[in-house]
């Protein structure tokens, strides 16, 4: 993809009226190749780490404004973030896009796959982690999630994995768990109240009321195992995504992928609340009842899915496409760090030593990453 480019320039180089030898136009090829394919890593390093940005803004005013459950808000942000998704390929492909690849059944299916594990039953595994185990033990499962997704991406997709490239997630992945960690301990000591800041690239919101005391050891085991299949579950939906979505737009896979999500979670609602009300003659759970909200709120939670739903992920499988797997994901779990002015700004927040270590840690640990993709 990121050669495409410069096949692109290349041609229209080659379209002048100025003659060049064979050599000369291999060697300037070759040349422009190469100086796309640097602009590649810095614009996949760019939007993988803007990612987490917006969703740490979109966090914010869930937070504020959001009062129902995570299943519904699920819904919401799938539906409208795929139909911004859907117009926004349309105008692509019309006016924009030098490629329109045909869709075919089998890239299609394996991306309504990379949902169903992704965003379906990974968002599901994530939140009932977050119930058995509590912020700080999940927060430190999902911390191998780059590692994992080092090792599966090697395996898979025959990426080169070098000392660079783990020196950098280990000095990022310890910035954002000791930034993370403290954050989620600040949380329940203040409201005992979940926040769910740092979650990518599928996240789900809900007031989850998490365990704080005492677990059984089962409890516990079952959370772990939530926690862990959710990270494989994550990132083996993110590397079906880079086998089968080359030839795709990160618009058009991103409609896809949260257009099933959105609809399926959708008719299954719908199908609950219709046996409820036609054969149980019962009220629907509270969870599948929509908040009445006022237009501002609605308005807030719309631009809060525009930022978590659309932009962050429309920049996070660009930056796949362009830049090693582990890197991108790596790069996009620095959502807690992002946090810290945000909740600085909105909430009063004050900003801690360790928060500032961690952040210098993980702004730190970008530098090997970087230069791990011979940048």
């Amino acid at each position: 993809m990121q050669c495409y480019r410069g096949f692109v320039l290349f041609r229209a180089y080659r379209a002048t009226p100025i003659l060049f030898s064979n050599r000369k136009s291999n060697v300037f090829a070759q040349s422009l190749c190469e100086g796309v394919t640097l602009m590649g890593y810095a614009d996949g390093v760019i939007s993988a780490a803007t990612a987490p940005l917006f969703m740490a803004i979109g966090f914010v005013m869930w937070e504020k404004h959001w009062t129902s459950s995570a299943l519904l808000l699920n819904i919401f942000k799938c539906t409208f973030a795929s139909t911004i998704f859907l117009v926004v390929s349309i105008l692509d492909r019309s006016f924009f896009s030098v490629s329109n690849a045909l869709f075919s059944f089998e890239k299609v299916g394996y991306l309504i796959l990379s949902s169903l594990l992704g965003i379906i039953v990974g968002d599901n595994m994530w939140l009932q982690a977050l119930k058995l185990l509590g912020t700080r033990r999940t927060m430190l499962v999902d911390s191998i999630k780059p590692f994992v997704g080092a090792l599966l991406s090697a395996l898979i997709l025959k990426e080169e994995v070098s000392l660079m490239l783990f020196l950098g997630m280990f000095f990022t992945a310890s910035g954002v768990l000791l930034v993370g960690l403290e954050r989620s301990e600040e949380m329940h000591t203040n409201s005992g109240e979940e926040g769910l800041e740092g979650r990518v690239p599928d996240v789900s919101i809900e007031n989850v009321v998490v365990n704080t005391g005492a677990v059984s050891s089962l409890t516990v085991y079952v959370g772990y195992m939530c926690a862990f299949f959710n990270v494989l579950l994550d990132v083996g939906g993110t590397i079906i995504t880079k086998q089968f979505g080359q030839t795709y737009s990160t618009f058009e896979i991103n409609y896809i992928r949260f257009g099933f999500a959105g609809y399926s979670m959708g008719l299954f609602v719908g199908m609950n609340r219709a046996v409820s009300t036609l054969i149980l003659k019962s009220q629907p759970r509270s969870s599948f009842v929509w908040p009445m909200l006022g237009r501002r709120e609605w308005i807030l939670i719309s631009v809060g899915a525009f930022f978590v739903t659309f932009l962050c992920p429309a920049l996070f499988f660009y930056s796949i496409f362009e830049i090693d797997l582990a890197v991108a994901m790596t790069l996009s779990s620095l959502g807690p760090i992002y946090s810290i002015p945000i909740t600085c700004w909105f909430k009063g927040e004050q900003v801690t030593v360790q928060s500032i270590v961690g952040s210098l840690f993980a702004f730190v640990g970008v530098i090997p990453l970087y230069f791990s993709l011979g940048g």
